[in-house]
């Protein structure tokens, strides 16, 4: 079967996609095609909670095997399970979060479950609507800058300046 996701980027204007994919290709498989999809480098952990229809998280799907390391429900891997496990029926929501610095969020749905045509390679780009924001910028709120005037050489005495012996403390 062929599951049609309509992937819902969380920012301030209307940004998704939708992906198509195979029910025997495997969440890593979903998780690359999101991130080529944005434009993301596919460089930061993420993962995928199942979820109901308020998108709270539920079951993670995660890119590593955390079998026994969660403390509640089930976690599933990413490159073990495939989407017809877990992708039941028309309307299911999923939350994809990518890269838990910046958490990038994207609200997943099954919008449609069909039969594959033939000829093409999935997962595939159905449709494709606004434009993706740099992946780094998280709408330019992270800023580096550099202070050129200071001098690393009296560094050590800042961080330690209003503090007494550090021997008195011994």
């Amino acid at each position: 079967m062929l599951y049609t996701f309509r992937i819902l980027l969380d920012y301030e204007q209307d940004v998704f996609r939708d992906i198509q994919i195979k029910g025997e290709q495997n969440f890593i498989e979903l998780h690359k095609a999101i991130q080529n999809a944005f434009g993301f480098d596919n460089s930061q952990i993420s993962s995928f909670y199942l979820s109901d229809d308020n998108w709270n998280k539920g079951d993670e799907i995660s890119m590593m095997d955390m079998a026994g390391e969660q403390g509640e429900g089930t976690s599933y891997s990413m490159s073990d399970t495939t989407i017809e496990l877990l992708a039941q029926e028309e309307g299911q929501k999923l939350v994809y979060v990518s890269d838990f610095f910046l958490m990038w969020c994207f609200f997943v749905e099954l919008v449609k479950i069909s039969e594959p045509a033939k000829g093409f390679e999935y997962p595939s780009i159905a449709l494709s609507v606004g434009e993706s924001p740099e992946q780094y910028s998280k709408d330019g709120d992270i800023e580096f800058e550099v202070d050129e005037k200071s001098d690393d050489s009296d560094r050590e005495e800042d961080i330690f300046d209003g503090f007494d012996d550090f021997d008195d403390y011994q």
